[in-house]
């Protein structure tokens, strides 16, 4: 919505812009919220968002950007391959409660009027949100 507002658009900088536009998961995920809102909602210290760094983003690293070979040097010592051959039932569903929490948490901040989540966004927490 931000980056299709035009005359919000250009309000903000052109760091700001370019991050909006193509910068790095891990950069959008710390500071779109505060891009958005005009205030921080975490930083990379924050447990949710470290959860997510640590223990989801190789996943999605490895998922997002396929590679046929294992060449772990290339990315920072990760292995890709096996990463993906570690997924599983389990992981799967860790990865869409957690994305669905930092979803939720962000929601949160941004409509701060306490508008309800939209439906796409409750069904999904309701649908990962894991069984006792």
């Amino acid at each position: 919505d931000l980056s299709q507002d035009a005359e919000r658009f250009e309000t903000l900088s052109e760091t700001q812009k370019n991050l909006v536009q193509d910068g790095k998961f891990r950069d959008k995920l710390i500071k779109y919220p505060e891009i958005i809102s005009g205030q921080p909602l975490w930083d990379d210290q924050d447990s949710r968002v470290r959860g997510f760094l640590e223990q989801i983003k190789p996943y999605r690293d490895a998922l997002v950007h396929a590679s046929p070979f294992s060449k772990p040097e290339k990315y920072g010592g990760i292995n890709k391959l096996e990463y993906i051959y570690r997924i599983d039932s389990e992981k799967a569903q860790e990865a869409a409660f957690l994305t669905v929490r930092l979803l939720c948490d962000l929601f949160d901040h941004v409509l701060r009027d306490n508008q309800p989540f939209p439906k796409w966004l409750r069904d999904l927490l309701r649908k990962t949100t894991p069984s006792k």
